[in-house]
């Protein structure tokens, strides 16, 4: 699991790795944490980021503080 993948402003909590292609993704986890809460809008941080990484073929969790 990698911390913090990403471009820019754009970063996922942890990537977790393919164990057999180490140089590819198998999922994204966000949480609920800074990130999370410096997005400006809803819809910057519930819709976007994941509509942009399911096109790249990412699959999305989220996990809350709650959980």
């Amino acid at each position: 699991m990698h911390p913090q993948v990403g471009v820019s402003a754009l970063r996922i909590d942890r990537g977790v790795v393919d164990s057999d292609a180490p140089e590819r993704y198998l999922a994204g986890v966000e949480c609920d944490g800074m990130t999370y809460h410096r997005s400006a809008t809803v819809r910057d941080r519930d819709k976007l980021r994941e509509q942009v990484l399911c096109g790249l073929g990412w699959n999305i969790l989220r996990v809350w503080s709650t959980d």
